[in-house]
Order: structure tokens, then C-alpha cells, then sequence
């Protein structure tokens, strides 16, 4: 058997047939049943490290912007499942019905996990306060929503104010600038520390999948490869100090 061939009998081996089928296959239904092909989303390498994460830090109550296709709310409940009755998913998307005609719905339907999930139809900005005012508590919100730095930063600072300390805040897509600009305002204006988390260390590593990425024509693995050399995650892993903010006068000395 071909090297690619064991790799994808063990990618299958540790994923659900559902997320094997969105990653690499790119292949999903909505709700009427139609094939739809899954454009972005996380990774493999992601996912394995995102389950893994909720499993070991017991994270029962999440939280994630930008549904989609539903690879990274899939892999959620899927985590959520392991840790028994009582967790819950929220995903906020405004567009799970008119663009991606209910895709991650289907998906938690045919894997059986839509009872750990609850979809906020509207944008962030109208959901998030609503989640606030139920009072409900993360233990983990996933920031991957719409990417411009302002409802980025509106995403984080609901989502700062529902993590309980000791929660993970995960901020997706980190090679956009308008993300790293948000990493600025929680570095002064919050209290997290950072997680490291990066699939693979290796230098040669990375070099290797610039030269297969190119072999393949894949751009996203070259891309992928590229940040990995120049010290760029695409997922910013964080985790909650204590509730803390500046005072009104923050910049008064300034």
C-alpha cells in the first residue's frame, strides 16, 4: 500500500465518516439533500487538536461564529458527545439557510449530534447579546465569523464577557491582519496567556509540504506550509486569565 493510501486509512480511523468526507473529500448535502461542495473550514490537524482540547479541559458549553459547511461544528459536538448529557453547542450564522441551505445541519443530523446543537440565525452582533442576557457560560468560544477586524473584535469582546476563567478562546484564520489586530487589543485590554499550538514544529517539516503542495498544485497546503516556516498559526489557542478590563481613564497618561 501506497504512503498516501495509509494516510488516508488512518485519517479515516480518526475521523467521523462525516468529517472525513467534509475535509478531504470536500463533499457535503444540505437539507433537500443536495451534494455541495465545502469550500474553507479547518483542518484535519485543527480538528484532532480542537476535540482534543474540549476533551481533556471538559469544555461542556461552546460557542462558534461562521457555521458554514459545519466541519468545525460537526467536530465540536462530536467532542461534546464524549463528555455525556448537559453540553451544548451555539452556533450563530446568518447565513446557514440562505447560502449553505441548512449543509451543517444536515450534517449533525446524519451523525446524529443535533441534540448538542442550537443555531442563532442573525449576525453576531444581534445573537451574541442575546446569548449574554440567557446569561450563559462558555467554556470555549471558536471566532470565526465574518473576518474584517470590527466584528471580529465584537465577536471576542461577547465572547470575553460569557468565558468563564480557565475557558479557551480560539480566534481562527490568524494569517489575516485584521486578526492579528484583534490578538493586539486582548494583549493589552484583556487578560489571556497564550497556548502554543502548531501541527508540526518542524522546520524540514514545513519544507517538505511547500515542495508536496507544490508537486500537487495545492495552494492551500503551501500557504499553510509557508506560515508555518515564518511562525504563523492559523489558530490563535488562548486561554482566560481572570474577568479583567481597563478603567474609563485607561489612557490618561497616555
Amino acid at each position: 500500500m501506497a504512503q498516501d493510501e495509509k494516510n488516508h486509512v488512518k485519517d479515516k480511523q480518526l475521523m467521523s465518516k462525516m468529517l472525513y468526507q467534509m475535509v478531504h473529500e470536500h463533499k457535503t448535502v444540505d437539507i433537500n439533500g443536495r451534494e455541495r461542495q465545502v469550500t474553507g473550514g479547518v483542518s484535519q490537524e485543527e480538528i484532532e487538536f480542537i476535540k482534543s482540547l474540549i476533551i481533556e479541559r471538559k469544555c461542556r458549553t461552546c460557542m462558534e461564529t461562521g457555521v458554514a459547511y459545519g466541519i468545525s461544528t460537526v467536530a465540536i459536538c462530536e467532542a461534546l458527545s464524549c463528555l455525556g448529557s448537559g453540553c451544548r453547542h451555539y452556533g450563530i450564522d446568518p447565513c446557514q439557510y440562505s447560502e449553505f441551505n441548512g449543509a451543517a445541519l444536515a450534517a449533525l443530523k446524519e451523525c446524529g449530534l443535533d441534540r448538542f446543537f442550537e443555531h442563532l440565525d442573525g449576525p453576531s452582533h444581534e445573537m451574541l447579546p442575546k446569548l449574554l442576557d440567557r446569561n450563559v457560560k462558555l467554556d470555549l468560544a471558536f471566532i470565526d465569523g465574518w473576518h474584517t477586524f470590527d466584528y471580529t473584535l465584537l465577536d471576542v469582546f461577547y465572547a470575553d464577557k460569557m468565558l468563564r476563567p480557565g475557558g479557551i478562546l480560539l480566534i481562527h484564520d490568524m494569517d489575516l491582519p485584521s486578526k492579528r489586530k484583534v490578538w493586539g487589543f486582548l494583549k493589552t485590554h484583556r487578560r489571556y496567556k497564550r497556548i502554543e499550538y502548531m501541527a508540526d514544529k518542524s522546520k524540514f517539516g514545513y519544507l517538505i509540504n511547500v515542495f508536496k503542495g507544490l508537486f500537487q498544485a495545492k495552494r492551500s497546503v503551501v500557504k499553510k506550509a509557508i506560515l508555518g516556516l515564518i511562525g504563523i498559526d492559523r489558530l490563535l489557542v488562548l486561554e482566560k486569565v481572570e474577568n479583567w478590563e481597563p478603567n474609563y481613564n485607561y489612557f490618561k497618561n497616555f
